[in-house]
């Protein structure tokens, strides 16, 4: 991800590769191109520590994964790539998925994007990688026609959105996912690009109000905001729950639910343990429990917390 060398805060992450396809015999050596990526990753960070690395590419499996069959066609496992060992070195794994360009059946996209995010999570599992979906979209060759974008894109979309809402409500290692493109005003639309007049932007910002809903119901893990100081970024914020809030709107730091949470709900928890057998206070176990049924919302920050329009805590933010 090309930067500016004056703006590096602006950056999430570097990544590596782009569409990755065999020019000649070394790039279809699936070791030479993972060997290569290992090299290229170690380089980047020898001279940027400070942010991310991917490898950018599709995520084809390659020969000889058990996976294999779950590629857009044979000529997938021959570019090159093998998703597991082209990602074991990077920061996180990234996953494309193009099903106009591989040619994959219009009544067939939705399900095909399924399966394809299911094979990247399950690979992604299995080298203790978290995933990032990183590029998906649906080509339309007349992109001003409202009707072809809400019978041909929105469904694609739609299914693709479904899929990572569920890996997201089962605890799957998905960092979210990014679709190609926004139709920036002043610039081409082309196929692919989505207009905010288009029916798909509604179907993107459902989207976002579910994953809104699925973050703010899981608190950061204990690590990230225990022991509690005043310089630790991260916290467990909630809105507040004193008599007086219905006027006074603010919200309050609480990092001991996070231990509630993952001792009742994380992996090898226990949903019947008790706050005397976790040495919690009932407060903070009412709270996870809360979290968990869906009834409160979390926040990583305070700004996050007292975001207005909708964002945070209270519509009108806080006032606190």
């Amino acid at each position: 991800m090309p930067a500016n060398s004056w703006c590096p805060d602006a950056l999430s992450s570097w990544f590596r590769g782009e569409l990755w396809m065999p020019a000649n015999s070394w790039c279809a050596d699936a070791l030479a191109l993972s060997s290569w990526f290992k090299e290229m990753g170690d380089y980047v960070r020898s001279k940027d520590p400070n942010h991310l690395v991917s490898s950018g590419s599709e995520g084809f499996f390659g020969e000889g994964d058990a996976r294999q069959g779950k590629n857009p066609r044979a000529w997938a496992s021959q570019t090159g790539q093998n998703f597991v060992d082209d990602n074991r070195h990077m920061d996180f794994a990234v996953a494309h998925a193009w099903p106009d360009n591989w040619q994959i059946p219009n009544d067939q996209q939705g399900s095909f994007l399924r399966d394809w995010l299911a094979s990247h999570l399950e690979a992604a599992e299995s080298i203790n990688m978290p995933l990032l979906f990183e590029e998906f979209g649906k080509k339309i060759d007349n992109p001003d026609d409202a009707a072809a974008i809400r019978q041909l894109r929105d469904p694609v979309f739609a299914a693709s959105y479904d899929a990572v809402q569920k890996a997201v409500e089962e605890n799957k290692p998905l960092l979210g996912s990014l679709y190609w493109k926004w139709a920036v005003p002043g610039m081409p639309k082309g196929p692919y690009g989505v207009d905010v007049d288009d029916s798909t932007m509604g179907v993107i910002k459902t989207h976002a109000t579910i994953m809104q809903r699925l973050v703010n119901a899981i608190p950061p893990r204990p690590g990230c905001v225990l022991p509690a100081a005043p310089n630790k970024t991260l916290g467990v914020w909630f809105a507040s729950a004193a008599p007086d809030a219905a006027t006074k709107r603010g919200c309050v730091n609480a990092p001991e639910v996070s231990l509630a949470y993952y001792n009742l709900y994380g992996p090898g928890g226990t949903p019947t343990a008790t706050a005397e057998e976790l040495e919690l206070s009932e407060v903070s176990m009412a709270y996870a429990k809360a979290l968990h049924s869906g009834k409160v919302q979390v926040y990583p920050t305070r700004l996050a917390c007292c975001r207005a329009g909708g964002l945070g805590a209270y519509p009108q933010g806080c006032n606190v």
